[in-house]
Formats: structure tokens, C-alpha cells, sequence
């Protein structure tokens, strides 16, 4: 489980986030495109992200799908098997 919690903050460290117009911030990951968040503040967007972000990759382990190998970390067959 470390190892999934060592990743999961690996990730987010490659979100982007961008303020729009109204003053509400969008939050993206780009390795895994289908992980984006809105909220009015920076701190919730990010919150909103990370938690987007924890949904996905447990729906993606117990879907049996490899995760996107990010920065120095990949989370092989044998490490999904353990979630």
C-alpha cells in the first residue's frame, strides 16, 4: 500500500493547474487524461484532483489495467495484485 501512496503523490506532482477568468481554477493530469477537477480555490482543486486521481487508479487496479508508468515509478503486475 506504500507503494501505491509513494505513486499517487509522484503523479500528482505532474498536475497543471490553470485560473480562469472567473477566478476558478481547472486542475489536469496529463497521464491520465481522464482526471480533471473545477472548484473556486486553488487548495480545492487540488484536493478535487488528488481525490479524482485515487478513484481512477483503483477503478484501473481492479479493472485489472496497467497505470502509466510516471517519473522514476511504475507499478508492476505483482504491485497491482497487492491492492
Amino acid at each position: 500500500m506504500q507503494y501505491m501512496i509513494k505513486y499517487l503523490h509522484r503523479v500528482l506532482q505532474h498536475a497543471r493547474f490553470t485560473a480562469l477568468p472567473d477566478g476558478s481554477v481547472e486542475g489536469a493530469i496529463p497521464a491520465f487524461p481522464s482526471v480533471h477537477a473545477h472548484a473556486p480555490s486553488l487548495e480545492e482543486c487540488r484536493w478535487l484532483l488528488e481525490v479524482a486521481l485515487a478513484r481512477t487508479i483503483v477503478e484501473a487496479l481492479h479493472a485489472e489495467q496497467p497505470l502509466p508508468t510516471l517519473a522514476d515509478i511504475a507499478v508492476e503486475p505483482y504491485e497491482q495484485a497487492l491492492v
